[in-house]
């Protein structure tokens, strides 16, 4: 995957955009699993070739042995912006991101782990490390690749060193059905040759990407083994460019190739049978459906020690169909959304210790300025004071923390106080501030002491928040989890 990789500069962050994660992709078409290729095609018929006059040698690009195997057509690959590595295929589960995977498994029945780690790919000797991981409802996706020896490093121009490509990326939901949006960036680190002594690294001039990406079925072929193939419209539509210049507005459309498995013969909200199921059977998943369904309802209103009894009464259930002979799934985990829950407010008391950390930087930053001004006043410093708070608080979420029912009076602490909105606005309008002491002193005591109630606030909403997990016993859906069986 690595041998065609191009740098993804200017339009070549596109490929970074659309191998990073496809969060929330489902269109109402979709299959429920889709393995989706990393690979971008032109149109069809489209490609190098296609843009030469005839006369000339052009002629329309053929279609791709690889797409013409699966029945589809598409033109060439975009490999003047695709970098590929790592795994090539993405799993999508109900539109939602679940994994990647080296191979598309055309089945149905297969689990994916929340994380994963590899430190190689067969045949892939620069990829020097790969992961994946489940955030709540995002996915993060990281990638470390070797990329030789870098010339003119260090002061000298000739010190011994090795680089590392580092891609890093993360993708949220949309609110547009069948898109879903997606933040990526690279760095590159340089290392002591041989070793792992960091030397620095470098970001301010690598790319960089932020886009929305909606998928739509558009070309569908059956193949031999029940599963089905798709051509999917990819329009993108974002900005791409580098650190320290101008961003480049993305609007582009390509496609990519997705598998789907052969449908199950007997399937539910929750568990599906695979192969063929008789009458007996198709009751048997059916009436098991039900009893999940309960057992869902059970951990939405926090009944765990019902749910506990549920989840033993469930497994010996999922025993009958095994002793029955029938091939059983997963559509849909009980504990699915109690275990994305509790990652959630997990992930939301990660975000109360960096919002801590953040305002207490800014603080003593206040204080060490206000110092400058009670013993060497000047207009520049007030505004380069100014500019800076502002745009601090210009950057201020104003929904950070979403989707968490019961805990919104807690995650509204994250947002921008009534006080901190006053100081801004006054301080935008107020000339007075930069020439005079005694204004601007005013001006930063009143921002030191909102600073500093505001930090008191997201210490004690982040206490409220551990105190009201701990007392709705949130963390026992993880045991839940681990006691349900797996297919």
């Amino acid at each position: 995957m690595l041998a065609a990789r191009t740098r993804p500069a200017g339009p070549a962050a596109l490929c970074a955009l659309l191998l990073a994660a496809f969060h929330q992709a489902a269109a109402e078409d979709l299959p429920r699993r889709l393995f989706v290729g990393n690979m971008v095609y032109n149109m069809p018929g489209v490609g190098p070739h296609s843009f030469i006059p005839e006369a000339m040698g052009g002629y329309p690009e053929p279609v791709p042995d690889e797409v013409a195997a699966l029945g589809l057509t598409t033109g060439a690959p975009m490999t003047n912006f695709f970098a590929q590595f790592g795994w090539p295929f993405l799993v999508l589960e109900d539109g939602r991101p679940v994994a990647f995977t080296a191979e598309p498994v055309p089945t149905a029945d297969a689990t994916y782990p929340e994380a994963r780690h590899l430190d190689s790919l067969d045949g892939e000797a620069d990829l020097r490390d790969l992961s994946y991981r489940r955030v709540g409802d995002a996915v993060r996706i990281r990638a470390r690749i070797f990329d030789g020896t870098p010339r003119g490093v260090g002061p000298d121009g000739a010190i011994d060193a090795d680089a590392i490509d580092v891609f890093e990326g993360r993708a949220a939901a949309s609110d547009q059905p069948g898109c879903f949006r997606i933040e990526t960036e690279w760095s590159k680190e340089i290392y002591h040759r041989g070793t792992t002594a960091l030397i620095f690294t470098a970001k301010e001039t690598m790319p960089y990407g932020k886009a929305e990406i909606c998928l739509q079925i558009d070309q569908t072929s059956a193949q031999p083994d029940g599963s089905t193939a798709y051509r999917l419209k990819a329009h993108v539509t974002g900005t791409v460019g580098r650190r320290k210049t101008e961003a480049e507005r993305l609007d582009e459309t390509g496609y990519m190739i997705g598998l789907a498995p052969g449908q199950d013969s007997g399937a539910g909200a929750y568990i599906a049978a695979s192969g063929a199921v008789d009458f007996h059977g198709q009751a048997l998943v059916e009436d098991i459906d039900r009893f999940v369904a309960e057992l869902e309802r059970s951990i939405e209103r926090h009944a765990y020690d019902l749910a506990a009894d549920q989840v033993a009464s469930l497994n010996a259930y999922l025993g009958d169909l095994d002793a029955e002979g029938i091939a059983w799934h997963w559509v849909r985990r009980p504990t699915a959304a109690g275990v994305a829950r509790y990652n959630d407010l997990m992930q939301a008391t990660e975000t109360f210790r960096l919002t801590f950390l953040d305002i207490q930087a800014r603080l003593n930053d206040v204080r060490h300025q206000l110092e400058v001004l009670r013993t060497n006043f000047s207009g520049n410093v007030v505004k380069s004071m100014l500019k800076s708070t502002i745009n601090w608080l210009d950057v201020v979420p104003t929904d950070p923390i979403s989707g968490l029912a019961g805990y919104s009076d807690i995650a509204d602490a994250l947002l921008l106080p009534r006080s901190l909105q006053g100081w801004k606005e006054t301080a935008v309008s107020d000339t007075s501030i930069l020439a005079s002491q005694v204004a601007a002193i005013g001006k930063f005591e009143a921002l030191e002491t909102d600073l500093a109630n505001h930090l008191n606030e997201i210490v004690a909403a982040r206490r409220a928040l551990y105190d009201r997990i701990r007392d709705n016993d949130e963390e026992r859906v993880l045991e839940l989890d681990a006691a349900l069986r797996s297919n």
